[in-house]
């Protein structure tokens, strides 16, 4: 699926010069027609014509996730959260990783299309995101970025899906915003207390010196884990060239990376973990193969959220959601579905995901209930 974008300016100035009193300013940010940045081909687009409310004289406010401001001229200009939907059906949110670009999580995009209207979004502190990560407000910038998503979009609940630094950000949702939230998916996520190795300590410090170290080290550390999701060598070749065109097309940035590692360096989740009330599935790679996060860490979810479920993506370590990701949303989709949840308006299932035991369903291991452990 080829990705269609449209981009506007970081800043769209209207028309005008010099400084304008405090009516005229509110009837041009008014007559500011708004519109998403982002859609796939295939799919119908949804744009917003929304205006702003309550436009008086203000240096800035946010509507959604278009934010209207005036600069020091008088001229009014707005910044557009660049926000991505593709797919129909019930509404997904999937939040990506610590890069903090969507485009990496395109196969797990397109594969989870095909049940639900998926929405994502570039994470805040990148270009496309229009806003600045605020290191004094933590995991909130991101739950503000989800719950502005959800806004913009119209979306009164919905699934959310978070992926390794993501899982994070979606807990906090699942904690903060139990409203909002018809499930919860946590992929890969770090460990409820989790703590930086020495040595990535020292990247996070001085990612500008050590940070190529990191992306230099990233493929030998992923290799045995590509391998035994992709035994076709063809296939590995292939799934390493959309790597690298991606990170032509979208690199990443070691500074905003480490910004959002030192974020979660120490932090303790538990206190979250108590508040979700949201039907939650924990998914990780088998243990030996993830050398990211590690899986036994992760595990640790389902004692500390209530009625959470584990399973193991098999052939998988940290990148499951991309290696295999018709498995992985078969995974989500057979979950979500077998959820009763009233913002969906679907019943209370009649059979799922209930009982003792582990089954194995969609390529993965599953354990039922919380004290059962994985299976591998």
């Amino acid at each position: 699926m080829t990705p269609t974008t449209q981009r506007t300016p970081w800043t769209q100035r209207l028309s005008g010069s010099g400084r304008s009193d405090g009516a005229a300013t509110s009837e041009r940010l008014a007559a500011i027609p708004v519109r998403a940045e982002t859609f796939f081909t295939g799919h119908t687009a949804r744009h917003s014509t929304q205006k702003p409310q309550n436009s008086q004289n203000k240096t800035g406010f946010l509507c959604g996730f278009r934010e209207f401001c005036v600069d020091r001229r008088g001229w009014g200009y707005q910044k557009v959260m660049q926000i991505i939907e593709v797919g129909c059906g019930d509404p997904l949110v999937l939040i990506p990783g610590i890069q903090g670009r969507w485009e990496y999580m395109r196969p797990a995009i397109e594969a989870l299309a095909a049940s639900f209207r998926v929405i994502t979004f570039p994470l805040c502190g990148e270009p496309d995101s229009q806003s600045a990560l605020d290191p004094s407000k933590g995991l909130d910038n991101y739950v503000a970025q989800v719950i502005a998503a959800l806004d913009a979009k119209q979306i009164e609940r919905a699934a959310i899906c978070g992926v390794s630094f993501g899982g994070l950000v979606a807990l906090r949702v699942g904690a903060c915003h139990p409203d909002r939230v018809a499930a919860l998916i946590l992929a890969s996520t770090p460990a409820p207390q989790w703590h930086l190795r020495r040595r990535h300590q020292v990247y996070a410090r001085a990612p500008w010196i050590f940070g190529p170290v990191f992306l230099a080290e990233s493929p030998w550390r992923l290799r045995a884990e590509i391998a035994a999701a992709m035994p076709d060598r063809r296939r590995r070749w292939s799934f390493r060239r959309a790597v690298l065109q991606t990170f032509a097309a979208a690199p990443v940035s070691v500074a905003r990376m480490a910004a959002r590692a030192r974020l979660i360096d120490g932090i303790d989740m538990r206190g979250e973990c108590a508040a979700v009330t949201a039907p939650t599935l924990i998914i990780t790679g088998e243990h030996l193969l993830d050398h990211i996060v590690p899986a036994n860490g992760s595990s640790a979810y389902t004692e500390l959220i209530p009625n959470a479920r584990a399973v193991v993506l098999e052939r998988t370590g940290h990148l499951g959601s991309i290696t295999r990701p018709d498995a992985f949303a078969a995974l989500v989709c057979e979950f979500v579905n077998r959820t009763p949840t009233e913002g969906y308006g679907r019943p209370t299932p009649t059979e799922g995901y209930g009982g003792n035991g582990s089954t194995q369903r969609n390529g993965a291991t599953e354990t039922n209930g919380r004290k059962d452990g994985y299976i591998y």
